[in-house]
């Protein structure tokens, strides 16, 4: 048998059947490239690189001011803190696990609304809610705006990307 370039590449690339043949076997489905990476993300990511921050913005002020340490409402503020962090992370976990087991669409209204709660509502109560409650103040107004805005970016990010991903809606049924 001779061989030339044109057997080569119809042995290697044969035509498909069908225009919807070829279509099938392009689209991506399962929980990977950026599904995934939100999965990782909720799961693993956002809980450990959350607690990090929070860990180091406490020691931070705690070492520029020791004093904080003989305080009952600092006591009170970094518990309130860490239980507020601990529901975000049980959100987020869950929300990612089941995100990764789960084939229904409802699950990803499910995540949008988990992602508008860790991030711009879990930020204001974090930085709005319970500093008020406990100090009586929070941080000043544009402080607080760009806060709130910078966590509110990822979650818009996430909802687009889920509403609009071909994945998702090859990956999620009704």
């Amino acid at each position: 048998m001779k061989f030339n370039r044109a057997t080569i590449t119809s042995k290697r690339f044969p035509e498909p059947e069908s225009d919807a043949e070829s279509i099938n076997d392009h689209v991506k489905t399962g929980v990977g490239g950026w599904l995934g990476l939100l999965v990782v993300g909720l799961v693993f990511l956002g809980p450990l690189l959350g607690a990090g921050r929070i860990y180091a913005d406490i020691l931070a002020a705690e070492n520029q001011t020791p004093e904080l340490l003989n305080i009952a409402r600092w006591a009170q503020f970094k518990t309130s803190s860490w239980w507020c962090f601990a529901v975000i992370c049980l959100i987020s976990i869950s929300t990612g696990l089941r995100l990764y087991s789960s084939r229904r669409m409802a699950i990803i209204n499910q995540t949008i609304l988990a992602l508008w709660v860790m991030g711009p509502v879990g930020v204001f109560v974090m930085n709005v809610a319970i500093p008020i409650a406990v100090f009586g103040k929070t941080l000043p107004m544009p402080e607080t705006i760009a806060i709130l805005l910078s966590a509110s970016l990822p979650a818009f990010v996430w909802s687009w990307y889920l509403l609009k991903s071909k994945r998702v809606q090859y990956t999620y049924i009704l």
